[in-house]
């Protein structure tokens, strides 16, 4: 009897031990299962983060190509304008490179520049001053 008691103590013994190896296993697999659960979920945030962030790179470029299509047909408007606005100042400047021309004429006949006639009063030195700076400044022009 004393045999079988001491195989008793000695089973509750080995159960005792691996009821507690046990324990000790399962509080190892729930911290793991904790783990991994945390993981799972950081590893979904981070690929919606992914998705979120391509979709904002997404829209950011369209809007970028969208504002550069919007420059390129400004620049083409306002490339459009100065030719028109050139033409117009070399129609301006053609047409009146005649009237300067005239006006010089006229002027230098009345008087060389610099000089005030005696028959002319002096009303008139002014006049013939803008005449003459108007063919100067034409002339710079052309």
């Amino acid at each position: 009897m004393m045999k079988l008691e001491s195989y008793w103590i000695e089973a509750q013994t080995l159960c005792h031990t691996v009821n507690e190896h046990l324990k000790e296993t399962q509080s190892q697999y729930q911290a793991l299962e904790k783990k991994y659960n945390k993981a799972k979920k950081l590893i979904k945030d981070f690929q919606q983060k992914e998705l979120d962030f391509i979709k904002r790179q997404e829209a950011e470029r369209k809007k970028i190509e969208d504002l550069e299509k919007a420059h390129l047909v400004e620049i083409q408007g306002l490339q459009a304008r100065i030719q028109d606005l050139e033409a117009e100042v070399f129609r301006l400047m053609k047409q009146n490179g005649s009237q300067v021309n005239n006006n010089n004429n006229i002027f230098e006949r009345q008087t060389s520049f610099g000089e005030v006639s005696r028959r002319d009063p002096v009303e008139n030195l002014d006049t013939k001053q803008v005449t003459c700076l108007d063919g100067l400044s034409q002339g710079l022009f052309e």
